[in-house]
């Protein structure tokens, strides 16, 4: 697989060779609304763990992750603030936290750490003093946004384990992607935000940024891209030969080259 614009994190696939036949295109600013969270499922997922400082019962305010809910823990040296985040990638639904920790006083510091699966989420609440509620699966009936309004829907309410493990992506949504030639879909900006803006950055260098290898794996990554477009998305026709020489031009509309555009010699 070629890969032509930026870098990202999986680029060291290459290494292992290319086919020049699957092109994968990062070299442009292609966007999507975020209504394509209503479409693959972001909205409707939504994680039912709580966190609070140590010797604390989680709980209080219900803080339901999914598209920009956030929880927050402060205790005498930190603000912990945990954003949901979502990857479309080859298919699967990825979902995790980006976790802001600030100083709260002089000098100030600040951190990201990104966690894609329950085992460092539950390491960096250990690490903080932090007390983790994970969670049981449940349902309720909830608002979402999108582009034609507000719309009432069946939501799962997900333990933490459950809502980080990966989904194969089926049905609408899936269909969705193919036709609209996803291969990645991620947003680096997870803080509350209007719903009308194209936050969505498709097949774009943005994983090694979010730490997307705690996910997926360099070599996991390449050989899964290389499939998805290789196997599932359609392969773009064979490309039009434009005609740009004069003589072939009159020939394919019928002229002879010699004769048709001289006056026949009288007997």
């Amino acid at each position: 697989m070629r890969i032509i614009g930026g870098h990202d994190y999986y680029d060291s696939g290459l290494a292992y060779g290319q086919d020049e036949s699957l092109i994968f295109l990062r070299n442009s600013d292609r966007r999507v609304h975020d209504e394509i969270e209503n479409i693959v499922g972001i909205s409707t997922r939504q994680c039912n763990a709580r966190f609070a400082n140590k010797g604390e019962k989680p709980g209080g305010r219900y803080s339901y992750f999914y598209r920009r809910a956030h929880d927050e823990v402060v205790n005498r040296k930190y603000r912990h603030t945990f954003y949901p985040v979502h990857v479309v990638f080859c298919g699967k639904l990825y979902s995790g936290f980006h976790i802001n920790r600030e100083t709260k006083g002089w000098p100030y510091e600040r951190k990201s750490f990104w966690t894609w699966n329950p085992d460092a989420v539950r390491s960096y609440a250990q690490e903080n003093d932090i007390e983790i509620d994970e969670g049981k699966n449940s349902s309720r009936k909830t608002w979402i946004h999108g582009i034609m309004g507000r719309s009432q829907v069946e939501t799962a309410l997900l333990s933490l384990e459950d809502w980080m493990t990966p989904v194969k992506l089926d049905g609408n949504a899936l269909d969705y992607i193919i036709s609209e030639r996803i291969t990645i879909a991620a947003r680096k900006t997870w803080e509350p935000e209007r719903s009308d803006k194209m936050n969505w950055e498709i097949d774009q260098p943005t994983l090694g940024e979010i730490e997307f290898a705690k996910a997926v794996d360099p070599y996991t990554a390449f050989q899964e891209i290389s499939m998805w477009i290789g196997g599932v998305i359609p392969r773009n026709g064979p490309e039009v030969v434009e005609i740009t020489d004069n003589r072939i031009k009159i020939e394919k509309h019928g002229f002879h080259h010699p004769t048709s555009f001289r006056k026949a010699k009288s007997k």
